[in-house]
């Protein structure tokens, strides 16, 4: 399946790239912004500072870190800068679900908020991301990822807690 994504990227012509690319990429992270903020929404409060063995992150800080990165990703590799208000570095401390379900809610506004200033040059522009030479498009896959891998996580913490997904029921 990568190799077909990789052959499709390349041999996009690059005047059709942004809005096929951004379209596809909006339809996942719609997808899993949606369950990742239903998921906290359903969590109860009481579990918010559960982890699976105390040292893992707990259920807040997994729903912060996945906040966290939705502005550190596109600042980071492709210039977008998180709101003046936003301390990155405070985030994944948070835990009160009223305040982790608000913040994440803000961190999916934000990445929805910046499609405007997702050009072809942006896109195209050379980054490095963990060493590898690569292309600014490749931040917003790595910004998808993450949230899903985060998703997952979140899923098996629900289900340790008897939380059944709301999507699943």
């Amino acid at each position: 399946m990568a190799a077909i994504l990789v052959l499709n990227l390349s041999t996009m012509n690059a005047q059709d790239f942004n809005g096929e690319f951004t379209e596809r990429f909006y339809w996942h992270f719609e997808q899993s912004s949606e369950k990742v903020i239903s998921l906290a929404e359903t969590m109860p409060e009481e579990i918010y500072n559960w982890s699976p063995d105390g040292e893992a992150m707990s259920v807040a800080r997994v729903f912060m870190h996945i906040a966290r990165h939705n502005y550190m990703i596109p600042e980071r590799w492709l210039g977008i800068p998180a709101p003046d208000h936003i301390q990155q570095g405070e985030m994944e401390q948070i835990s009160d679900k009223e305040t982790v379900v608000r913040m994440l809610k803000e961190s999916v506004e934000h990445v929805r908020g910046f499609s405007g200033e997702l050009t072809n040059e942006k896109l195209f522009q050379p980054v490095t991301i963990f060493g590898e030479e690569t292309h600014g498009w490749a931040a917003l896959m790595l910004l998808i990822s993450h949230m899903n891998e985060h998703v997952g996580q979140s899923v098996s913490y629900a289900r340790m807690n008897g939380v059944v997904p709301p999507w699943s029921e």
